[in-house]
């Protein structure tokens, strides 16, 4: 982030990048971190909400796509489960149990599925080993914006 004393050309050129950076298609705070910290961590920068035809004939849009490597990431709230009767008016076992269908659908097209939570972001190393246990490659020679 912004260091106080930095020349205001410094500051500007970042606060640039930042916005050149920034998507509507994240759709959570946790998304919008998720996906500045994979670009900070140097990984390759994921497709964003691509939509994919299950098997089932249904539409889903996963967060995150790395279509050269097959790698679907997701980050997960927990409020997605915790609050499901408010959010969707579903039981969290019904949730947890149509997210696990989803799931498995996107396996079935012949992707990898990794997924982390709030406590993979705090964690930045964590977060970095999940996606590099998935087979996210690494961007080369592209500088990551705040540095």
């Amino acid at each position: 982030m912004l260091a106080q004393g930095q020349p205001i050309p410094c500051r500007r050129r970042a606060f640039e990048e930042a916005i050149a950076f920034a998507t509507l298609a994240n759709e959570s705070v946790g998304e919008s971190l998720s996906h500045a910290l994979i670009h900070k961590l140097g990984f390759e920068a994921p497709q964003l909400q691509v939509p994919m035809q299950l098997p089932s004939g249904r539409f889903v849009r996963p967060d995150y796509f790395w279509p050269n490597v097959r790698v679907v990431g997701e980050f997960d709230g927990a409020h997605k489960y915790t609050k499901s009767m408010q959010v969707s008016g579903k039981e969290p076992s019904r949730v947890v149990y149509e997210e696990k269908l989803r799931e498995d659908g996107i396996r079935s097209l012949g992707h990898r599925v990794c997924r982390w939570t709030w406590a993979d972001l705090m964690n930045p190393e964590r977060l970095a080993r999940i996606l590099s246990n998935a087979g996210v490659p690494r961007s080369s020679g592209v500088r990551r914006f705040g540095d």
